[in-house]
Order: structure tokens, then C-alpha cells, then sequence
């Protein structure tokens, strides 16, 4: 598989900071695997605390937009028989992730 680095705390145009702390993280550049996997532990458990959840109680006919570059989401168990559609819409714009228009032309 393929490495891929990313910042760890991203700055925004609008100003906002955000953390990239996705379940794929698994090292801090400049710090050895350990400590580095500690460090990503404790910010991710620090960021699911539930003064920081929202947790979407779902309807018929409800929707949920987030913005991926602040937002660590997760799936939770639902029945396999119900009628669950999930659809990914990106919106070019300015605010690319490292290494994401390379990508791009790679799938193309």
C-alpha cells in the first residue's frame, strides 16, 4: 500500500483549523511509532468525547451533510434489511488535501 503523509492540523481559508485524525492514522512524522501512535490515540479518544459527538437519530427521508475536512465521522451497526442509501458528492474547490489532485489524474 501506498503512504500517504498528511498534516496532522490543517488551516483553512476561513480561518478554522481542523485535525486529521482518521482510523488509517498510524504515525507522526517526527516522533517514533509508538510515541506516535500514543499521541494519535489520545487525540482521537479527546475528540470522541461526547461533549463533541453528535449523533444522528435518523428519520424517513432525512439527510446528513458533513464537511470531511473537519468532521470524523463514523458508520454505526444499522439493520442489514433496511433501505439505507449513502451517496458521496465532492465539491471542487480550493481547499484540496495534499496530494489529492494527484490522485485524481492516478484514477482517471
Amino acid at each position: 500500500l501506498p503512504i500517504n503523509e498528511w498534516p496532522l492540523v490543517g488551516h483553512h481559508e476561513s480561518g478554522r483549523t481542523s485535525m486529521s485524525l482518521g482510523s488509517t492514522a498510524n504515525n507522526v512524522v517526527g516522533m517514533d511509532l509508538a510515541s506516535g501512535l500514543a499521541l494519535v490515540a489520545r487525540l482521537q479518544e479527546w475528540v470522541a468525547q461526547p461533549d463533541f459527538v453528535y449523533e444522528h437519530k435518523w428519520q424517513d427521508g432525512d439527510m446528513v451533510i458533513w464537511d470531511n475536512h473537519g468532521t470524523m465521522h463514523r458508520a454505526t451497526p444499522y439493520d442489514e434489511h433496511s433501505r439505507r442509501e449513502m451517496h458521496r458528492t465532492t465539491i471542487a474547490g480550493s481547499e484540496l488535501v495534499p496530494g489529492a489532485a494527484e490522485k485524481a489524474r492516478e484514477a482517471a
